[in-house]
């Protein structure tokens, strides 16, 4: 009995002692009391690179309070981190994620892809994205927007206070499920059950059961909290397109519930027809024309390419024998000539990975993100503009203006790498600093693992 209760005193002192620890991690404020001094030299704001000499960064509350040359007296009661030795930056934003959504053929059956993944139970789901939310956390991704294939409101709930208190994951802005004709991207022969559980179908014709309209679509999805709408103006890779009525319907009752609107647009068609809409963002764009990139900077319509690095390109080829990733030379330069394009049109670009597959990278779904941002290098785009396509210029998607940036009165997720991605873009993987909304993570006398 006396060798029981010692455990018990043993069990409840191990306890008392964990506690400090527990909270200092799930603390929803920063940990380092009133405010933080960020002591930096080299730093990226977001629009360019500064390097004017000794700065330092102050923060409360989560938010950027002076950017100066000099300590203040006030600033003797801040935690001060010396990042003078690193590449200061924004956290990164991820525009295009699925976090909720794994496909394991790497596109070859993503229709059957879709059957599992909705039949899983919702703990499963739920389980799987928040591994993935803290991969991008701790890649250096603070902000993301996921954009549907999230069944039935399970984005919702990841984004769900209690999470973001664990510190878990990035700021998510997301959908809901995306809006399509039928059968979505499942097979044809799929169940109008199974389709409506990462879809809203719609049609022209009101009347037919699995189907809803386009004002009820949208409300729909606004039911689920989607801060966007996201229409599917072709299925690709399955067939069925919205007509360019119906897609000017739904745009039409987003807006008049002031919802931005990102439209799925594989072909030139489906690009023009999207920007006929009214669409806030074009995402893929894969065969988009110069003609419509003319016409998209000058619509300033945001433009969101989801490529794959030539590393990724040859991973999904060993599993899909689509002739598109037979030869990924060719891949990368289909895929990088218009991304120059686009950057040459001046049409407004903002990153987004579109990363769904299984990883065997170290730092997961997260470091494929960045492998995605590696793709935009390699095809020619200087890695400055890649930066900011991937902080201030994913924030204007957004409509924030204290996002992506370093500056008084932004918020202060500030991340710090082993040296300049500018210099070599390899350096973007040597996350050394993590703060997100004020919060130190990782970088004082925690390393930045995930």
């Amino acid at each position: 009995m006396r060798s029981l209760s010692n455990r018990r005193h043993a069990a409840r002192a191990a306890v008392a002692l964990l506690l400090p620890l527990i909270s200092f991690l799930f603390s929803p404020t920063p940990a380092f009391g009133a405010c933080v001094l960020l002591e930096v030299r080299q730093y990226f704001d977001g629009i360019q690179v500064k390097n004017e000499g000794k700065r330092f960064i102050r923060v409360e509350e989560g938010r950027i309070t002076r950017v100066a040359a000099s300590r203040s007296a006030s600033d003797k009661s801040c935690k001060t981190f010396d990042l003078s030795g690193r590449f200061v930056a924004p956290g990164l934003m991820d525009l295009h994620t699925h976090v909720l959504l794994e496909d394991r053929s790497f596109g070859a059956r993503l229709g059957s892809e879709l059957v599992r993944v909705a039949r899983m139970n919702e703990p499963q789901r739920l389980s799987s994205a928040r591994g993935n939310l803290r991969s991008y956390l701790y890649s250096g991704f603070t902000s993301l927007r996921d954009l549907g294939n999230s069944g039935e409101g399970l984005d919702r709930k990841i984004s769900n206070a209690p999470l973001r208190a664990a510190r878990m994951s990035p700021r998510l802005f997301f959908s809901g499920p995306g809006i399509a004709v039928a059968p979505g991207q499942f097979n044809p022969e799929a169940s109008p059950e199974v389709m409506s559980r990462e879809y809203l179908i719609v049609s022209e014709a009101t009347s037919a059961e699995d189907t809803v309209t386009a004002e009820g679509a949208v409300q729909r999805a606004a039911s689920y909290g989607a801060e966007w709408i996201k229409l599917y103006a072709d299925n690709d890779p399955s067939p069925g397109r919205l007509s360019p009525d119906l897609m000017r319907r739904l745009v039409r009752a987003a807006h008049l519930r002031h919802l931005p609107v990102a439209i799925h647009a594989s072909s030139d068609a489906s690009v023009r027809a999207s920007l006929d809409a009214g669409a806030t963002s074009i995402e893929h764009g894969d065969t988009v024309s110069t003609e419509t990139l003319n016409r998209m900077a000058t619509q300033k319509v945001f433009f969101v390419p989801t490529d794959f690095s030539a590393r990724q390109c040859l991973k999904i080829s060993n599993s899909n024998p689509d002739p598109l990733y037979r030869n990924c030379g060719e891949y990368r330069r289909l895929r990088g000539d218009r991304l120059l394009r686009a950057h040459q049109a001046g049409v407004p670009l903002a990153f987004g990975s579109d990363y769904y597959f299984p990883s065997s990278a170290r730092g997961g779904r997260g470091a494929e993100a960045l492998d995605s941002l590696v793709a935009w290098v390699e095809s020619g785009l200087p890695p400055l503009a890649v930066l900011v396509a991937a902080t201030s210029g994913a924030a204007r998607v957004l409509g924030r203006d204290d996002l992506g940036l370093i500056r008084v009165g932004a918020v202060a997720d500030i991340i710090a790498l082993r040296a300049s991605p500018v210099a070599d873009f390899s350096n973007l993987k040597g996350l050394r600093f993590l703060m997100k909304d004020g919060a130190v993570l990782c970088g004082g006398k925690s390393r930045c693992v995930h």
